[in-house]
């Protein structure tokens, strides 16, 4: 039992190394998007307040959306054999129903989950009179959180290759603030009226604290409430597998080792008076009738009982 108490849990091992990482790519997920909500208006802004240029912008927009690619990937399927350190192992689409109900369920159940409160339960979720539409790409809000995602994957693709330079001039390097570099930075009238008014800026800008980023945040309270599911199932277990030990430890102790000794004394104890009984004590003396006797009840015993006939006697031989 103390090994199966041991070797049992272990079964649970791959869903706990998947724990730690797999919240940690999903929180990832938040500033990643926003990072890129960030750049992607920049971009079209390009009035010099990021101070980074222009080609710098287009580079780390083009890091940053592939990050986020990569990470929004890594937490849905995995990414286990990809060389990263603290991998994922099974993604969420392969472990958690309530996971894939928001990513691929029409609606938008993490509005509902903002408004209401969320405590874990799978049934939040919007019915057909709930309005999940956008401002716009209206459809994008109302075929789930994957839906949306790949949708703002491809419009901030587009800002990329719409208001960046040429793509063989995009500077990929770490960016080193040096204000030297500049020029000019100042506000672009031409470039804020564009900003206000284009559906791909306004759609980026209402993802970075909108429907996109309240919906990442959902699923990442969902894997923090399977997580605490989880690790208050283990202790429960475990605690009925040491209760369990421990019964069979106290069992074993009484039938095995406190029965067994008692058993043994009751048979030496059948033995010796076995052996007294073919003892020729009518020839002994009484001293060595007496060792016999402490021998086999005790001295103080004896002299109790010697005490008791004593008086026993004087008592008779009173008148």
């Amino acid at each position: 039992m103390c090994i199966f108490s041991t070797v049992y849990p272990t079964r649970t091992l791959p869903d706990i190394q998947d724990m730690a990482p797999m919240i940690d790519f999903a929180g990832r997920r938040h500033y990643q998007l926003q990072v890129c909500a960030f750049l992607a208006r920049e971009l079209v802004l390009d009035d010099g307040f990021s101070r980074m240029t222009h080609e710098q912008l287009a580079g780390q927009l083009s890091l940053c959306l592939e990050r986020l690619r990569v990470t929004y990937d890594a937490v849905r399927l995995g990414n286990a054999g990809q060389g990263v350190h603290n991998a994922i192992r099974v993604g969420a689409d392969d472990r958690f129903s309530d996971h894939n109900q928001v990513m691929y369920t029409p609606g938008c159940s993490w509005r509902e989950a903002e408004t209401s409160g969320f405590e874990g339960s799978v049934e939040n979720k919007f019915d057909a009179e709930h309005e999940c539409a956008l401002e716009v790409y209206p459809d994008a809000g109302e075929k789930g959180l994957h839906y949306l995602a790949m949708t703002f994957f491809e419009v901030v693709e587009g800002i990329l290759f719409d208001f960046g330079p040429p793509e063989d001039t995009w500077d990929k390097e770490p960016v080193v603030p040096a204000d030297h570099l500049f020029t000019r930075v100042q506000i672009r009238d031409d470039r804020v009226r564009l900003a206000e008014n284009n559906k791909d800026i306004t759609f980026v800008t209402m993802m970075m604290e909108g429907d996109l980023f309240l919906g990442l945040d959902h699923i990442h309270e969902i894997f923090h409430h399977h997580t605490h599911e989880f690790l208050v199932e283990a202790r429960h277990e475990t605690e009925i597998l040491y209760a369990l030990y421990v019964i069979l430890l106290a069992v074993g102790f009484y039938r095995i080792i406190f029965r067994g000794i008692l058993n043994s004394t009751e048979t030496d104890l059948v033995a010796i008076r076995q052996f007294v009984a073919h003892m020729p004590l009518h020839i002994m003396s009484p001293g060595e009738v007496r060792c016999i006797c402490a021998v086999l009840v005790g001295e103080d015993e004896i002299r109790a009982h010697e005490i008791e006939r004593a008086a026993s006697a004087s008592e008779v031989q009173t008148p």
